[in-house]
């Protein structure tokens, strides 16, 4: 049959699964081929950012094609020629710089009245319209030159508002200006599009300070007007207005993502459970919080804290600095099936060279890992007998073998383990059969990476050569050699007290991990390389989306 009697429907099923230089082809054969390969080639649409409010006149996507658009992604940087020239030198969570280049300073402001009618207009005017996605991450390059100022223009957040068939929203940056504010005549629709999804990530590592009011007032307007309709919420705690959301009803969502530095509570505030009651059909919920100095993590769900809240359907949990008296865990389904008890950032982020640079970004962060024995009495809450992949991160304290032989015992269905060891300092026991012997048990496991924090690599240098296969000379090198073996060997014996199901397909991946060296100065800092095992198959089936040769 020919592709002129098929009918429409058909052909754009057909046309989905054609390459994009096929499609391109295809539509310059014939009128009808062209007007039926439209909807396919223009749905989804990338739009350089600085294009719309540039000086010399907005270039936008021509009317032509807007009945065709379903996604649009706002590339790169605003040029925001609504922000008055002086607020030029604002430059994102870097230290102070000179002002400015003048490159660009003489261009005319371009009319903001007509750049909101145009994206209003334009937005509007696209029916098919049901994402939205703004990426404007700023790097040092960007946060040079004029022009390239973080955030989202009001002009353009104020036009999304009115798109009816908006579903989902993305926005990587930072969303608003710090010199960004209310215009004052400013009309906000009482209703708001049935929002499903709402992911808003600035930066992982962002100081509260940085938060600006202007951002905490439209993650409020969009929040309280389509919490009933989400099914996906990611928001930095910064901006979450947190004790709000406790009194709104979310039937709908499915997952929930807070992250950045720990939100500080009023005194009498609802705890943080008191939020997630209001979530039955929960499903993946992550808790990824950075902690202050001198600040104790808050339970979830204190003990004193009385109320009956259920998750039937949580399969995933993400929990960072667990508090080990946190009725939570007590009240977790047998649905789990993914659990993640951790430091964020790592803990040897906190004394390593390469980690974060806390004083880059404005922060006053520490990591308060656990005891082994105060992971043991959280693990003992927890009932998940189809839990298939568990990390922990702890100090341990000599409760080793009966935390692991817990693991074993109480979640027989594992295919994942992941595990940040970190020792005391004057410990140098690293029981490894011990640990291979509670380990055994695990019959499904398929994958395992470890680090145990051995000590007879802290103190020296990374060498680099396992990854670039460069050799190194001299002393150094070869006592680090000597060491290293040392470690070889203890994992081959570790491994060869497993099951056949880890022999069978072993395949090293090395990655780094650093901490401070004991009894050397504080500025001087040792690194450890440690290997882990895993299986041949474990990239994108066991684990889809981790890299298994880096550790974020």
């Amino acid at each position: 049959m020919a592709l002129q009697h098929v009918d429409d429907d058909s052909l754009a099923v057909l046309f989905d699964l054609l390459a994009l230089p096929d499609l391109c082809s295809l539509s310059m054969t014939c009128k009808r081929m062209r007007a039926a390969c439209m909807p396919v080639l223009f749905r989804m649409c990338r739009v350089q950012s600085s294009n719309i409010d540039r000086a010399e006149g907005p270039l936008f996507l021509p009317p032509s094609l807007w009945s065709y658009v379903q996604n649009i992604v706002f590339r790169g940087l605003f040029w925001r020629s609504d922000l008055e020239q002086s607020n030029l030198d604002y430059l994102m969570g870097l230290p102070d710089r000179p002002t400015r280049c003048n490159r660009g300073l003489a261009r005319q402001k371009v009319s903001i009245p007509a750049l909101n009618d145009l994206v209003h207009k334009a937005l509007s005017s696209m029916p098919r319209l049901h994402t939205v996605r703004f990426d404007v991450t700023t790097c040092d390059e960007d946060v040079w030159f004029p022009g390239h100022i973080p955030g989202v223009p009001w002009y353009v957040l104020s036009a999304l508002f009115h798109v009816s068939n908006l579903r989902y929203l993305h926005v990587d940056g930072p969303m608003c200006h710090p010199y960004d504010q209310l215009p004052l005549d400013v009309s906000l629709p009482p209703h708001l599009m049935p929002l499903s999804s709402l992911i808003y990530n600035p930066g992982d590592y962002r100081a509260l300070a940085r938060t600006t009011g202007m951002e905490k007032t439209v993650v409020l307007f969009l929040l309280e007007r389509a919490a009933a309709s989400l099914r996906e919420l990611e928001l930095p705690s910064e901006s979450a207005p947190l004790p709000r959301m406790a009194l709104w009803s979310w039937p709908m969502l499915i997952k929930l993502s807070l992250h950045g530095e720990r939100p500080q509570l009023a005194e009498g505030s609802p705890p943080l459970v008191s939020i997630l009651g209001q979530m039955p059909r929960l499903r993946d919920l992550t808790l990824r919080f950075a902690e202050l100095v001198d600040v104790l993590p808050p339970p979830i769900w204190p003990p004193w804290f009385s109320a009956q809240y259920e998750w039937p359907d949580l399969e995933r949990l993400y929990v960072s600095h667990p508090c080990p008296n946190d009725e939570f865990y007590a009240h977790l389904p047998n649905t789990l099936r993914d659990l993640s008890l951790r430091c964020w950032p790592r803990h040897y982020k906190h004394y390593a060279p390469r980690g974060y640079s806390k004083r880059k970004i404005g922060v006053n962060w520490k990591s308060p890992a656990l005891w082994s024995s105060q992971m043991l009495s959280i693990l003992r809450k927890i009932t998940a007998p189809n839990l298939a992949s568990l990390e922990l991160e702890y100090y341990a304290n000599g409760e080793d073998g009966l935390l692991f032989h817990h693991i074993a015992s109480s979640y027989r269905h594992l295919t994942l383990l992941r595990v940040h060891r970190y020792r005391s300092r004057g410990i140098t026991d690293v029981p490894v059969e011990q640990i291979a012997d509670a380990l055994k048990e695990l019959a499904e496991l398929r994958i395992l990476m470890m680090h145990l924090d051995f000590p007879y690599l802290t103190g020296f240098p990374e060498l680099g050569r396992l990854r670039r296969g460069f050799r190194h000379e001299g002393p150094e090198a070869r006592e680090f050699d000597r060491r290293f073996q040392e470690l070889r060997e203890a994992f081959d014996a570790f491994i060869c007290l497993l099951g056949p199901q880890i022999r069978s397909s072993r395949v090293w991946h090395a990655y780094q991990v650093a901490r401070e060296a004991p009894g050397v100065d504080e500025q001087t800092y040792g690194q450890l390389r440690v290997s882990r095992y895993t299986s041949s198959d474990y990239v994108g089936s066991a684990a889809p989306g981790f890299d298994v040769c880096k550790d974020e």
